[in-house]
């Protein structure tokens, strides 16, 4: 009971904080694949071929540098959520590619199965779910589509670039091909300071 009101105390939890990564494009390195499901690019067979993508997706390279901020995001105490367009029946795959890379994640959420959605409406959905229990307060992607809706959620996004290197690292900050990215550490402790 409340001294002052004679009512029951209520007490806010504060919702944990949180940072959404996606997986192709984004933590896992997909340019030598990417042609099984991209009409505009040479080696395309003339049919998406998701099966071929995915199961193929296992030997690729992790973006180094997104892998390391997820890290630090993690040590830093922030919970992770790997928010992914792949249909659950790849979870397996997707999770010893996760466990192979040394990739931490507290969550993660996939397209169910033989949902044929945009990857945006499918993650539209996953972030009103993760909202309700979580304050996402960062999110990483590579997809322009999906960069949208982080952005129109007010949600600070990492954009990563079709070559595997940001985009933006930051708020606003635009990298000139070659460029140089300032170091993810910093990135980190800048990104956190109040």
């Amino acid at each position: 009971m409340n001294e002052l009101s004679g009512g029951p105390v209520q007490i806010a939890l504060a919702k944990p904080r949180m940072v959404v990564c996606d997986v192709d494009g984004t933590l896992c390195d997909v340019r030598t694949i990417r042609h099984h499901v991209d009409p505009l690019l040479e080696g395309f067979s003339g049919k998406r071929d998701f099966g071929r993508f995915h199961s193929q997706s296992i030997d690729c390279p992790a973006n180094a540098w997104v892998v390391e901020l997820v890290r630090l995001l993690s040590v830093e105490g922030w919970a992770i959520g790997i928010v992914t367009a792949r249909e659950e029946r790849w979870s397996f795959l997707t999770t010893l590619w996760l466990a192979e890379h040394g990739v931490p994640y507290d969550q993660i959420h996939f397209r169910r199965n033989r949902d044929n959605r945009s990857g945006v409406l499918v993650k539209s959905d996953i972030l009103a779910s993760l909202s309700r229990t979580n304050a996402i307060g960062l999110a990483i992607d590579d997809n322009p589509g999906v960069v949208g809706l982080w952005q129109s959620s007010a949600i600070p996004t990492v954009v990563v670039s079709a070559d595997g290197t940001p985009a933006k690292l930051g708020l606003c900050h635009h990298f000139a091909p070659g460029q140089e990215f300032p170091d993810v550490r910093e990135f980190v402790r800048r990104f956190q300071m109040p």
